[in-house]
């Protein structure tokens, strides 16, 4: 994929994996990238704050240390989940190591939000066929395989507004 800034500067594939990110995931409310800790995080919003959080940690962490164990032999969790509420708004932040972060657990990180909070999480509409959402996890599959730890050279920033995503270099 070849992304052009205006000025015709190609873009990074560290900024187009955060733009396929938020494209094929409207789900995900933005996407910073930590070079010091290594850290990638993800954000998704809940309408209200009468969610478990904590039932929802416990959960995802089950399921993922039981993807580790059965891909990698080994029961690990690179993940760290923190969430603050603002009135009726909860901001929820799944923190993961880069090392090694596959498409696969940003699936399930997605399916088990979808699941656990159905119509509190806050989506922006934005349909994507069937066709299209394969290519963006292919190419989500295919930039994290290619990238892997050198994500983490640049503090990064990408959001969605108005059904576009903008990308910042912090």
């Amino acid at each position: 994929m070849s992304l052009r800034y205006k000025s015709g500067q190609q873009v990074s594939d560290s900024v187009s994996l955060l733009i396929s990110m938020l494209v094929r995931y409207p789900e995900i409310s933005s996407i910073c990238c930590e070079p010091n800790t290594k850290e990638i995080k993800f954000t998704f919003l809940l309408n209200d704050n009468e969610n478990n959080i904590n039932e929802f940690s416990k959960l995802i962490n089950k399921c993922l240390s039981t993807l580790f164990y059965l891909k990698k032999g080994e029961v690990i969790n690179p993940f760290n989940i923190k969430y603050s509420t603002c009135g009726k708004l909860t901001v929820l932040d799944i923190y993961r190591k880069l090392d090694n972060l596959s498409a696969q657990e940003l699936n399930l990180i997605i399916s088990l939000t979808q699941d656990y909070f159905k119509d509190s999480l806050v989506v922006e509409v934005e349909e994507l066929t069937k066709e299209d959402q394969l290519f963006q996890e292919d190419l989500i599959g295919a930039m994290l395989d290619n990238l892997g730890h050198e994500l983490t050279n640049q503090k990064l920033f990408a959001f969605r507004e108005e059904g576009r995503v903008m990308v910042f270099n912090k």
